[in-house]
């Protein structure tokens, strides 16, 4: 018995991704579509944008994997999907698409953490996943976690404000390197360097804060001096009580009674 042919979609974030699978350890085709260049003038990925690039691009991408894989689409034996963590209206382009497949097929419908396939990934082809440590470096996620098996994690650390992706982003953004800010730091190697080789005190680096570390190291360098501290409004004089409440202050000598 021949192993099971898996279409799977991919569209979490900003590129929208098929691949056909013949069992665990054969990739017979895949297709990617990148949008950087559409984000770029944004300087990140603006959540609806990705979303109807994704609606453009779908058909594209599962036409040519399919065409790669040698096999046409009532072949395939199960529909897979990403359908989280990412962008919900960029997930809800590509786990439609699949589950409308796998309806009109007849067929099976997978749900794909995006997570656990980066995770997973450096294992391709592998029946067996060893124990290890993974650290998954993803665009909007950075954790550590303690791997037993396929299925069996336990997190050990995770960025607590910005993960690696979106750190570097944003540092990209302040210092006017363009988007995506990974390849473009990349580049710029004495730059980053420059922002990282502060006092370790003032860059505080853990496994849990390192991408906020990083964003911070270049941020303020790159906003210029700190502006001179502004110096405190004066107290606004208290206003009168109202007509009905104030009392009449008469000097001592003024007579009790008039007339």
């Amino acid at each position: 018995m021949s192993a099971p042919l898996v279409l799977a979609l991919e569209t979490s974030c900003d590129e929208t991704a098929a691949a056909v699978m013949e069992g665990v350890a054969c990739l017979r085709g895949s297709a990617v579509a990148t949008q950087a260049a559409v984000h770029a003038v944004y300087g990140g990925v603006v959540p609806e944008v990705a979303s109807r690039q994704h609606l453009t691009h779908v058909r594209g991408v599962v036409t040519e994997a399919l065409t790669e894989a040698g096999v046409g689409l009532s072949e395939i034996d199960v529909f897979g999907a990403t359908t989280g963590p990412g962008l919900a209206s960029a997930l809800l382009v590509g786990a439609s698409a699949a589950k409308g497949f796998a309806l009109a097929l007849g067929k099976p419908f997978l749900a794909l953490n995006h997570i656990e396939g980066h995770l997973l990934s450096p294992f391709f082809g592998a029946e067996d996943i060893p124990e290890c440590v993974g650290l998954v470096v993803s665009g909007g996620h950075t954790l550590l976690i303690d791997v037993a098996g396929a299925g069996r994690y336990r997190l050990l650390g995770r960025t607590l404000d910005d993960a690696a992706g979106e750190a570097f982003d944003k540092v990209a953004k302040l210092l006017e390197l363009g988007y995506p800010g990974g390849p473009a730091l990349a580049r710029l190697d004495p730059v980053l360097a420059k922002a990282l080789s502060k006092k370790p005190e003032d860059r505080f680096v853990t496994c849990t804060a390192f991408a906020d570390a990083l964003r911070h190291a270049v941020e303020l360098p790159a906003q210029g001096p700190p502006r001179a501290p502004v110096p405190p409004a004066r107290p606004a004089p208290p206003s009168p009580p109202p007509r009905e409440q104030q009392t009449a202050v008469l000097p001592r000598d003024y007579p009790a009674e008039i007339g």
